[in-house]
């Protein structure tokens, strides 16, 4: 009978934990309108009476008999051991373990290297098309004779570039905190101003076109920006605020303009334009190298990452009059990383149609790897996925492509998504009087 009661108990902190983290019947729930409250309420009571009944349950087992058991001084000594054993183990397994033979190379540098291989080997998005036999044999020959891993930088970084064009996947020093903190994208060498400046105006059309620049940020990945991020908040509601001025002037339709957007937070983009781009599961992280897939939902207005707890509990939905108009994206080579991954968010929306030329190419995320004297590892371990289950691995092409460039009404982009937003609505404009 305690078997079943501990199997059940078990089965209720499972069940718990897919509810609240993998999000088990999170979209069922959204889709029939049930409050996202109670679905995370729910999660969180079956967590609970599961972790309460287990603990109920390891209370009432023998434990004096075990405690006298344990105080013999046979199985002290083997408590010891295994303590011993169990702390000294990755120690020893650094300075013991086989690693391949380089000549004239410390083991310290090989030590290093070795860990940054098996990190590629492991983490990298597209991990099943290389040959990693044949990278390893040439990646070795790069640190012959380094005596220090910092004399290994060089042959990482070369090892990198072989893998692809990616420009996520990079190696960082010791003061790349401080790189960071100058706000160059990850796309570019060209600097990025601390305070990102929207555009917004209304057309000589009625037609509403916003300037979306990049935002750089270092302070987490996810939701968590809305914890530890105030410029990202401060970003996403000078965007909401600029989104909500022109929506007052009755636009006809929007022009989101991404050309300039080099990426790095998109969570602040994401939760500004939020409103625009709609409500319910918008796009995802896909990691097929880990057959897992991270979504992104819209819910009340507000973005966020995987299950979205407690979704528009206490928080009023941010709503636009004209929030359902045609929305014309333009894009261009300098349309790169977290700024493709807005697009993303765009593609599967109704009356949505991308301008300009294709993007840089790089929708994708990266993830970071400590691997001692100071170096940080990039790797590329995600994809873009759009709201319609479509992949983006590369530069993605607009529906309209136009080579022209400017921001004034008569600028060849513009002109041509004006004519389009016309073509959606044909009754006069309303934000022309």
């Amino acid at each position: 009978m305690s078997v079943i009661r501990a199997l059940s108990f078990a089965g209720l902190l499972v069940i718990g934990f897919q509810m609240l983290v993998p999000g088990m019947l999170f979209e069922p729930a959204y889709g029939a309108g049930i409050p996202l409250w109670l679905h995370t309420t729910a999660g969180l009571a079956a967590a609970g009476a599961g972790i309460i009944g287990l603990v109920r349950l390891t209370a009432r087992l023998p434990w004096r008999r075990v405690s006298r058991a344990l105080r013999t001084p046979k199985t002290l000594k083997m408590i010891g051991a295994v303590a011993v054993l169990a702390f000294s183990a990755p120690w020893l397994w650094e300075r013991l373990r086989p690693l391949p033979a380089v000549p004239g190379a410390s083991r310290e540098a090989v030590v290093f290297f070795d860990g940054a291989l098996w990190r590629m080997e492991r983490f990298y998005l597209r991990k099943a098309e290389v040959n990693w036999p044949e990278l390893r044999r040439e990646a070795y020959r790069r640190i012959e004779r380094a005596q220090t891993p910092r004399e290994t930088f060089g042959a990482v970084r070369a090892t990198l570039a072989s893998l692809g064009n990616d420009a996520h996947n990079q190696l960082v020093g010791a003061n790349w905190r401080a790189a960071a903190s100058s706000r160059e994208p990850p796309s570019s060498k060209r600097p990025m101003f601390r305070v990102p400046v929207i555009t917004a105006r209304l057309t000589k059309d009625g037609v509403a076109y916003v300037s979306v620049p990049w935002f750089a940020s270092g302070s987490g990945w996810g939701s968590l920006y809305r914890l530890r991020d105030p410029e990202g908040r401060a970003y996403a509601r000078r965007l909401r605020e600029k989104l909500l001025a022109l929506d007052e002037m009755n636009p006809r339709g929007w022009i989101i303009d991404l050309r300039m957007n080099q990426g790095g937070s998109g969570w602040p983009m994401l939760d500004g334009l939020a409103p625009l781009i709609g409500e319910g599961r918008v796009a995802a992280l896909d990691m097929p190298q880990f057959n897992r897939r991270v979504d992104t939902w819209i819910v009340s207005g507000n973005a966020y990452s995987g299950t979205p707890w407690f979704a528009g509990l206490g928080s009023g939905r941010l709503r636009l009059k004209n929030g359902e108009a045609p929305v014309a994206i333009l894009t261009g080579p300098d349309t790169a990383s977290a700024g493709e991954g807005v697009l993303v968010a765009f593609k599967g929306r109704l009356r949505t149609r991308q301008f300009g030329r294709p993007t840089s190419g790089i929708p994708t995320s990266p993830a970071s790897y400590a691997l001692g004297d100071g170096a940080v590892l990039f790797l590329t371990i995600a994809r873009q996925m759009d709201r319609l289950g479509r992949s983006y691995d590369g530069p993605i092409p607009p529906d309209e492509e136009i080579k022209g460039s400017g921001r004034g009404d008569a600028s060849p982009l513009i002109a041509a998504a004006t004519r389009w937003i016309r073509l959606e609505t044909p009754a006069a404009a309303p934000g022309r009087k």
